[in-house]
């Protein structure tokens, strides 16, 4: 019998996407509250990571998150109080303000970080060279996807 490779299409890419981010996003979440230890729960892990890359207005993290602006405003608000995270204020909108991390905000945020990418690279050595080769070159073009529909360029 006659086998013949199923023809890739956007649909069946996109379903494999849908079908493994789920899985994956839960493990990573499994092995950052791991290395978090109790420190912080996984949304205020995920404020620091999108104020890591600039992310800093609450309406954007909110959207980002999927929560309210009173809750990300409550989850904010407790990072402040423990100094992972700085305000500064809009001179000309009091009501806008722009978050950055705090030396030791980005500092616990690396650790745990640098922590979780080192254990999930434990995992990651069931891979063959090759198959690493080939996780890594979706991923590349993952990320240059990722990329441009952040900048608007394909929606």
């Amino acid at each position: 019998m006659y086998f013949q490779e199923p023809i890739l299409t956007t649909k069946t890419v996109s379903k494999l996407i849908f079908d493994c981010s789920p899985r994956l996003m839960a493990l990573m979440r499994s092995e950052v509250r791991h290395q978090a230890q109790g420190s912080l729960t996984i949304p205020q892990l995920r404020v620091l990571a999108h104020v890591n890359r600039n992310i800093g207005q609450i309406s954007q993290l909110s959207e980002l998150q999927g929560v309210s602006q009173p809750a990300m405003s409550k989850i904010v608000k407790g990072l402040e109080q423990r100094h992972f995270l700085s305000r500064i204020s809009n001179r000309d909108d009091r009501r806008c303000s722009h978050l950055s991390l705090t030396s030791l905000g980005r500092e616990t945020f690396n650790r745990i970080k640098r922590l979780g990418i080192s254990s999930f690279s434990k995992k990651l050595s069931r891979f063959s060279s090759e198959e690493l080769e080939e996780v890594e070159s979706a991923l590349v073009l993952i990320e240059k996807f990722l990329n441009k529909l952040e900048q608007g360029e394909e929606r």
